[in-house]
């Protein structure tokens, strides 16, 4: 950091040390989500959320935060992240799955935001989604 001196640095969920470390190395505008005790120390373009009422998409939670850090307050559109995964057919064949025939299913945020129930899951596999 001392090398690339940055004027803008967006934290988010980060461990307390990486507050620490912006706010030592005097980065000016050190925003990010203000949620645990650093956050509220280290941060000067904190921004409060309720993440775990899961009103909005992740992506536009992020983009609240950086929009506070540069203090921008017009509607931006949420970009959308498009992954390509590499092609894998030993891991494939190893499942018994074919190439795009298969569903991946991620239940549970581990208490970041709200759970869909169990049984929703459940229905929704069910249902061949």
């Amino acid at each position: 950091m001392r090398e690339y001196r940055p004027d803008v640095a967006v934290s988010l969920q980060a461990p307390w040390w990486v507050s620490y470390a912006l706010w030592v190395e005097g980065v000016p505008v050190r925003a990010g989500v203000r949620s645990q005790w650093h956050s509220f120390l280290f941060l000067n373009k904190g921004l409060r959320q309720r993440r775990s009422l899961a009103v909005q998409h992740e992506a536009d939670y992020n983009l609240d935060v950086l929009k506070h850090a540069l203090n921008i307050s017009e509607n931006v559109k949420t970009p959308v992240l498009k992954l390509t995964a590499p092609e894998n057919p030993a891991l494939l064949s190893k499942y018994h799955l074919t190439t795009q025939n298969y569903v991946v299913v991620h239940p549970g945020m581990a208490g970041s935001a709200l759970n869909w129930p169990i049984g929703n899951y459940i229905e929704l596999i069910k249902k061949g989604l």
